[in-house]
């Protein structure tokens, strides 16, 4: 039972890894764009490729129907905590928690739009606490936040 995938460059050929970049199509399907419309994967680093478009709507429509990474966490701690601000340069962020109880995020972790990702810790009632990763995690021209519960579930999104 022989099958053939087919594969199509863009513009650039390898990543900063030396990882060959291709588009993957088998049988009518666009494999990379079903992954991203089933909330498998985020649209990462997609400007000025022939796809772009393709990509940004499919992670539009996951984020929207809540599926796969774009699942919304029901932690009762998920609607205490946000996010006051992101310092991309010095790599820190400080994170809020709103409710009047002690929310220990252990196994929580945020992380950008790449691999990167850092755990947290407990945020005690009515406060406020400064996370700093020790690796450059967020590009300082742009990236995402993403904060996930201790079950993968998404808390909270920001994109800049």
């Amino acid at each position: 039972m022989n099958k053939t995938l087919e594969l199509e460059r863009d513009r650039e050929d390898l990543d900063k890894y030396s990882r060959k970049l291709r588009y993957i199509f088998f049988e009518d399907r666009f494999l990379n764009l079903e992954i991203v419309e089933r909330g498998l994967a985020n649209s990462y680093m997609t400007s000025d490729l022939k796809y772009e478009r393709n990509f940004i709507n499919a992670e539009a429509q996951a984020r929207l129907l809540g599926v796969g990474i774009w699942t919304k966490s029901s932690d009762y701690c998920s609607n205490c905590i946000e996010l006051k601000k992101l310092n991309p340069i010095n790599e820190t962020f400080i994170l809020i928690n709103k409710c009047d109880f002690n929310c220990n995020l252990s196994g929580w972790f945020v992380k950008d739009a790449g691999r990167n990702a850092l755990y947290l810790s407990i945020i005690f009632s009515n406060s406020e606490k400064l996370f700093q990763s020790k690796k450059n995690t967020w590009n300082n021209d742009g990236d995402e936040f993403f904060l996930f519960d201790n079950s993968g579930k998404l808390v909270f999104y920001y994109k800049y």
